[in-house]
């Protein structure tokens, strides 16, 4: 029984040492794929020093690439005219060691950079002020003001007929009672700064109401947009001023708690949201030129209520 229990310690020992030789080896095999991946991730110093090397070889390149440029470049533009332009871009007249050539090529890139994003300045113009500049001058007060709302062919009193007729003969009488004030005006009057800026608020006035006399001459104008302008043109020429100004409202802002045209933001639906019609979302938020001409409309109810005010003080809108 002795022997016995002496070869069974002998066994499990020596089993022992079997697993942990394995556990060991397992380990070193283990350290030894972490070190191979960390070697393969992380480049070499040659290689690093190889990039390095192509870099700083590309910016000795350019470096000389420009240093030739410099050393062929020979100035052409006068010192001061090259001061000048560079003071009307609004960069700085010399840099420090910076020499002729130098400051000159910096002016020409700007200058062809300038030029090729000029294309996209073109909605950025401000037509009114142009205009006060323009008509400030003495030569533009002796020209006279004429009719400048396009090929619009101006119904007669019979012909009228159509809701479209009576507006196109109501906005154009007021129009051309408008131009003659202006024109009978006297030079010094044109030509004052409060003149030029009314002058000019009527040039963009006629500019903006072009687009709605063409779509009502073609009658084209949505009936969600003729009725309440139609509506605005009863009320003027019966001196309802307040009435239009409601109408002017409606069109613009819209009398629905959702002015913007939102009617559904969620999951579920409102309650009443078969009742949201088009009517009264609002029009002068869809596009600029609604939103211009519908101003325009306006303008020219504020000038119909000072030449032909309401006798009821509580007809007459004033805010």
């Amino acid at each position: 029984r002795g022997g016995t229990k002496k070869e069974e310690d002998r066994i499990r020992d020596s089993l022992k040492q079997k697993r942990l030789e394995a556990l060991k080896a397992k380990e070193q095999n283990k350290q030894q794929e972490l070190e191979s991946k960390k070697k393969s991730e992380t480049p070499s110093k040659e290689n690093v020093q190889k990039q390095d090397g192509s870099g700083s070889n590309t910016d000795e390149t350019m470096n000389e690439d420009n240093n030739q440029e410099l050393q062929d470049y020979i100035p052409s533009i006068p010192r001061d005219e090259v001061v000048k332009r560079l003071r009307k871009i609004g960069h700085p007249i010399i840099l420090f060691g910076e020499s002729d050539s130098q400051r000159e090529l910096r002016l020409l890139k700007i200058e062809s950079s300038k030029k090729t994003d000029s294309e996209f300045e073109g909605g950025m113009t401000d037509e009114f002020g142009a205009d006060v500049k323009d008509l400030a001058n003495e030569e533009q007060a002796d020209i006279k003001l004429s009719y400048e709302w396009g090929h619009v062919t101006i119904p007669d009193e019979q012909d009228i007929k159509l809701e479209e007729d009576v507006i196109l003969s109501m906005l154009t009488t007021l129009l051309k009672e408008w131009q003659d004030e202006l024109n009978d005006r006297t030079k010094s009057a044109k030509v004052a700064l409060i003149g030029a800026k009314e002058t000019a608020r009527y040039k963009q006035i006629c500019r903006d109401l072009r687009p709605l006399f063409k779509l009502l001459q073609q009658r084209k104008l949505t009936k969600e947009i003729l009725d309440p302008i139609f509506g605005i043109i009863q009320c003027m020429k019966k001196r309802s001023y307040i009435q239009a100004n409601h109408h002017y409202l409606a069109i613009s802002i819209g009398n629905s708690p959702w002015p913007m045209g939102v009617t559904n933001v969620g999951i579920h639906d409102r309650s009443a949201r078969e009742k949201i019609s088009s009517q009264q979302v609002a029009h002068v938020l869809n596009d600029e030129t609604q939103r211009k001409y519908l101003q325009s409309i306006k303008r020219l109810m504020s000038y119909c209520q000072d030449k032909y005010p309401n006798p009821d003080p509580s007809k007459n809108c004033f805010y």
